[in-house]
């Protein structure tokens, strides 16, 4: 989930860069959903996204990324 300091409208479209260990891609993502945050007197947005056209290795970065850890690996 990303965070935006406005909300953003279901099914528009974001291009972002991504920056994976060091590496960066352009990704293209559609907006899923957003819902408002709150953290104390400051006003956020939760947006969740779908990456769209993934390129192979930066599908492969992202999933080493968001893979869960086990207790003891670094």
């Amino acid at each position: 989930m990303l965070e935006a300091p406005v909300p953003l409208a279901p099914e528009s479209t974001l291009h972002l860069r991504l920056v994976l260990g060091g590496e960066r891609a352009e990704v293209d993502t559609r907006v899923r959903g957003c819902a408002p945050r709150s953290h104390g007197r400051v006003r956020a947005w939760g947006v969740g996204v779908q990456f769209e056209n993934l390129e192979p290795a930066t599908r492969e970065r992202l999933e080493r990324a968001l893979a869960p850890r086990r207790r003891g690996q670094a």
